[in-house]
């Protein structure tokens, strides 16, 4: 799958999937080139991992519809990525992503239009929703703002701290009020990005806990091989709350999930709650940093 770049405006990159040639008797997955009434997902990326360089295309797979069932209606993606890390502030933010709205929708009439994003991009894809009323949202430990007068308490991300967001994308969780729903995956556990998802508080919003997983929780997700179908369910409109605490049980068998419950119970002084439950996970699997945590008890 190749990436065209179909607009830039500034800082702001847009692109969307090149042509492709479909492997002979293959499914093609439900990949839309522009089909009237094809649902449209916006995949919003984070600040990347090299500040020397710009972020790369996220969530590809899951916006393009990978994995859905065969027979799935088709769907067509953009994929936003802002080399200027503005959290959706830089002039050129909503120009770019109207004009790209505008030319999906001249290449063929939209069905449903979604956006997701995770960190920065969740802020996005949450703030995106004010130049698209009625979308539907899917954010990943998402900022609601950085704007130093709403959130004094937010550290991270001192690259924004001087950019002006009292403008209509500076405050995602009132941006979100214009979209359909809001699903958020976030750590209640870490207490900067609980402090963000509480200033979500519209009717729209369902807030989806994933305790001990950090603010990185989609890469623990996608390590249990749960982000895909979280994600595909959440975009389709179909994901419930109980829906995703049961896929979310599987965490209980997940290292990292064994040894951040194992250190906060030490952490907290619970020494006989810690060494009952290190007990019982090395009866199921060895892990590493529970055998030797007991050994310290």
């Amino acid at each position: 799958m190749t990436l065209d770049l179909v607009l830039q405006l500034g800082p702001i990159r847009i692109a969307r999937p090149g042509p492709q040639e479909p492997e002979a008797g293959a499914d093609a997955g439900g990949v839309a080139g522009g089909e009237p009434g094809a649902d449209l997902v916006i995949a919003f990326a984070s600040v990347g991992h090299d500040p020397a360089r710009g972020p790369s295309p996220e969530f590809v797979a899951t916006a393009l519809g990978r994995g859905r069932p065969a027979g799935a209606a088709p769907r067509r993606a953009l994929f936003v990525m802002d080399d200027s890390r503005s959290w959706g502030n830089a002039p050129e933010f909503a120009p770019a992503l109207r004009a790209a709205l505008a030319d999906e929708a001249a290449r063929a009439p939209l069905g449903r239009v979604a956006a997701i994003g995770q960190s920065m991009g969740g802020y996005a894809a949450c703030a995106f929703s004010a130049a698209c009323p009625g979308a539907d949202v899917v954010a990943i430990s998402p900022q609601s703002t950085l704007d130093k007068t709403i959130v004094p308490w937010e550290t991270r991300y001192k690259v924004a701290w001087d950019r002006d967001f009292s403008g209509k994308y500076g405050d995602a969780a009132q941006a979100s009020h214009a979209a359909r729903k809001v699903t958020i995956l976030y750590d209640p556990y870490e207490p900067l990005d609980a402090g963000h998802v509480d200033r979500f508080t519209g009717s729209n919003v369902m807030k989806l806990r994933t305790p001990l997983m950090g603010h990185r929780l989609g890469s623990s997700l996608h390590q249990m091989g749960l982000l895909s179908p979280i994600l595909l369910a959440a975009l389709d409109g179909s994901l419930t709350e109980a829906d995703f605490h049961r896929l979310l049980r599987a965490r209980r068998d997940f290292p990292r999930y064994q040894r951040e419950l194992f250190q906060r119970a030490v952490a907290k002084g619970h020494k006989t709650l810690a060494r009952r439950m290190g007990e019982s996970v090395l009866k199921r699997n060895d892990n590493r940093a529970i055998r030797l945590g007991l050994h310290e008890l």
